[in-house]
């Protein structure tokens, strides 16, 4: 930017602060009440603002300590973040991948996390780590199932 252009900006800026006024339109903006009604609007904005792009789910102080967490839902999409064992974040769906119930809530420290319907139980990086009654689900501790991930990046 240039240095005339600078100091015109500059200029109004102070002429609003000593006037106590703004930049004035020439008219009202009107917008329709849909605009904060509209279920598929909401829908919409939600996947082009929300889900279609990086959040910031907080600060690394926010997880302290491994076995901290803190559960979120964004846009309808329950989310846990938990710091492992390993000192590492990360992000899952809070749900169970048997019955889709969330394993967690609020925030707190856990080492796991258990599922209320058949008690399944998550291990702080995401792994299956154990199903009471195994025989009535065969396989599937060979399979294991973990919390589905999600892509995080601790800056």
């Amino acid at each position: 930017m240039d240095r005339a252009k600078e100091i015109g900006i500059l200029k109004s800026l102070l002429h609003f602060d000593e006037t106590k006024t703004t930049a004035m339109a020439d008219a009202p903006w009107e917008n329709a009440v849909t605009a904060y009604t509209c279920p598929e609007r909401h829908r919409q904005e939600e996947q082009l603002l929300i889900r279609g792009r990086p959040l910031v789910m907080g600060l690394s102080c926010n997880w302290p300590t491994e076995g901290s967490y803190r559960t979120d839902d964004f846009a309808g999409v329950p989310i846990l973040t938990v710091r492992g064992r390993d000192g590492k974040l990360r992000a899952f769906l809070n749900t169970c991948r048997h019955r889709g119930a969330k394993v967690a809530d609020g925030c707190g420290e856990a080492r796991s996390f258990r599922c209320p319907y058949h008690a399944w139980v998550y291990g702080d990086d995401g792994l299956l780590r154990a199903v009471p009654d195994a025989e009535a689900f065969p396989g599937i501790m060979e399979r294991r199932p973990g919390l589905t991930p999600l892509p995080l990046a601790e800056k």
